[in-house]
């Protein structure tokens, strides 16, 4: 049960940011000139490059951005300048539907199958960003019992998230025949608005994320030479005067004047 529960916890965790229900209007719009055969090939290729992608980003995400010295934020820019683009070739269409060159529809399922449904649609930056947060606390377990848990779990949530995106693009054949033509067009021009929104707040998260960690640079900085320019202050101990000084008898009767002989002789007499 307890395995049970910890699947589940991250499947409620990556689920939400892969939101393939999204997808589904960018997959319609792209396969609108396809057989239902292509369509449904497409969209099983399409959640299986996704899954491929998250367990990548799972096990390699994290060793991948360090080794080539990427951080998120880039990440969150470059998927953000990949749905602009996309979403205004949907916006404005061009003579042909699909918004791209004139290829063969079994060509274009293979390339619409990476980009732009595989990524950034469902594996895109907020799933790649959740995953490798989840990848680092899996690292940080203290045995590698824990460790190899961890990622067993996780491994099985991708999994079960790839399955749920299957089975949410195998049903949009019917919202295809409900739509009609017109409708499709419609969504299409529509989900390219949106696509283009979520592309320009992709980059204004990324270019905002880049300003805090420079501001957060700067002030330790800023706070590190101040440190290494201040003047060490030295701590004095206050001076402790007293007040009632006691004076040793020795030292009074070694003060004290001698006494002469002639006036020992003059108070005698």
């Amino acid at each position: 049960m307890h395995y049970i529960k910890d699947c589940l916890t991250y499947v409620g965790s990556i689920f939400p940011m892969v939101n393939p229900f999204s997808t589904v209007p960018l997959f319609l719009a792209l396969t609108v000139r396809m057989t239902l055969e292509e369509r449904k090939k497409l969209g099983d290729t399409a959640c299986r490059n996704a899954t491929i992608i998250m367990l990548v980003g799972l096990f390699l995400g994290t060793l991948l951005l360090h080794f080539f010295n990427i951080s998120v934020p880039s990440l969150r820019i470059a998927g953000g300048l990949v749905v602009s683009f996309l979403g205004f070739s949907m916006l404005f269409p061009t003579s042909n539907p699909d918004g791209i060159n004139p290829i063969s529809a079994s060509q274009s399922g293979v390339n619409y199958a990476v980009i732009p449904l595989a990524f950034p649609s469902m594996a895109g930056a907020g799933s790649l960003a959740t995953i490798m947060t989840i990848s680092a606390i899996n690292a940080s377990k203290d045995t590698w019992a824990e460790r190899i848990y961890s990622y067993t779990v996780s491994s099985l949530a991708i999994i079960i998230v790839g399955l749920l995106c299957f089975l949410v693009l195998r049903t949009s054949n019917r919202l295809k025949k409900f739509l009609g033509p017109e409708g499709l067009d419609a969504m299409t021009r529509i989900m390219g608005l949106i696509m283009v929104c979520i592309g320009v707040q992709f980059i204004a998260t990324g270019v905002g994320e880049f300003m805090i960690a420079h501001e957060k640079k700067y002030s330790l900085q800023s706070d590190k030479e101040a440190t290494n320019e201040a003047p060490v202050a030295v701590e004095i101990p206050p001076l402790i005067l007293e007040e009632n000084i006691t004076t040793p008898a020795a030292v009074v009767e070694a003060s004290e004047p001698p006494v002469s002989a002639n006036r020992v002789s003059s108070d005698e007499e």
